[in-house]
């Protein structure tokens, strides 16, 4: 067990100097893993920390290098939804600089974060490390089970080909004859929200390979305190819907993320259509006509980013045929509160022995 002492932290209160330790933590992490490849920028990851859900509960723990005074060297959080899907999982994320691996930090900061889990009652923990990275072992030692991967991939605008994307658009007119667009900015029309929460419900038929995880119901309060954290965060959204004409239905979405503390990046977000409205290219019809107007109007966007379960081949291949190409694999693991609890309460008992 570390011998430096663990100290509570709220990001979304926090001073900015923790923030900074914070930001210089991640810093470490990503260009470990990634070198070479753009970090987000301290303003960036300061929004994120500071604007949660106010249906998300979470606590927060770091270590500082040496003690009290140093730099932060492990930080972890443990967080959970407190709504009715899903209310037993707790997400977990620990983060140890890789200059002071092996020393304990990881199953110390772990150890705060399944207490927290289990004062919620929260009986499934969630977990996330690269694949091939150093966290995998770990987990795998606590008794975690990967039962997910998830791709990370990357898109310069440079290589987005107009051609295609126009092709794409203009085909649209014979197979998706029937259906026409939707769109809006920033916040959802008062008009389309009862259909565009129900739409939410795509994203359920979205493969999860092994991951224990129950259909979510979005409604309209949580999505407009999503919409009012994205503000809060500076990021705007875009979203494109496909109506099916003859009963008004919304078939299928997708959505562009800008958050204005990082401009030269875009996040590509949801995309899904209904099983019934499939096979008639609304997919790739809904993300050429985004990507072709975020190459007209945000010039200073460099890269988009999305995520994809490795195992959701049709959208990865619209995907790869847009010009995204894999930048990462990340495993979601997922384990018994009381197992790892056991796991750690083991590993503890032979240190000290």
């Amino acid at each position: 067990m570390s011998l430096w002492p663990v100290e509570p932290i709220d990001p979304a209160t926090a001073p900015e100097g923790d923030l900074a330790g914070l930001h210089a933590l991640e810093v470490a992490l990503e260009s470990e893993a990634l070198p070479g490849e753009p970090v987000a920028p301290f303003e960036h990851s300061v929004a994120d920390y500071r604007h949660l859900l106010p249906f998300r509960v979470r606590k927060g723990w770091v270590v500082r290098q040496g003690g009290r005074s140093g730099d932060i060297a492990g930080y972890a959080d443990c967080v959970y939804s407190h709504v009715p899907e899903n209310r037993h999982h707790a997400e977990v994320t620990v983060s140890v600089h890789p200059a002071v691996r092996g020393m304990g930090l990881g199953s110390t900061l772990l150890g705060r974060a399944v207490e927290a889990a289990r004062r919620w009652d929260c009986t499934v923990l969630d977990l996330t490390a690269r694949v091939g990275g150093p966290g995998e072992p770990f987990l795998r030692s606590i008794g975690a089970e990967r039962r997910l991967v998830e791709r990370r991939s990357r898109c310069r605008t440079a290589d987005l080909d107009r051609d295609l994307l126009l092709s794409w658009a203009r085909r649209a007119g014979e197979r998706a004859a029937g259906y026409s667009l939707a769109a809006w900015d920033g916040n959802c029309p008062e008009e389309l929200l009862p259909a565009w929460v129900t739409l939410k419900g795509v994203m359920n038929t979205a493969p999860l390979e092994a991951f224990e995880w129950d259909d979510e119901r979005m409604t309209a309060e949580r999505w407009r305190a999503v919409e009012a954290m994205w503000a809060a965060r500076g990021t705007v959204a875009w979203h494109l819907c496909a109506r099916h004409d003859d009963s008004g239905e919304l078939a299928g979405y997708t959505e562009l993320l800008f958050p204005r503390t990082w401009p030269q990046i875009a996040w590509q977000g949801d995309t899904g259509v209904w099983p019934k409205h499939r096979e008639r290219g609304l997919g790739r019809w809904l993300k050429a006509v985004n990507a072709l107007r975020l190459l007209d109007e945000q010039p200073e966007v460099e890269f988009i980013d999305t995520w994809n379960a490795g195992s959701n081949e049709a959208m990865l291949a619209i995907n790869v045929a847009m010009g995204f190409r894999p930048l990462e694999n990340w495993g979601i693991w997922q384990a018994g509160t009381d197992v790892v609890a056991e796991a750690l309460a083991r590993r503890h008992r032979l240190q000290a022995s």
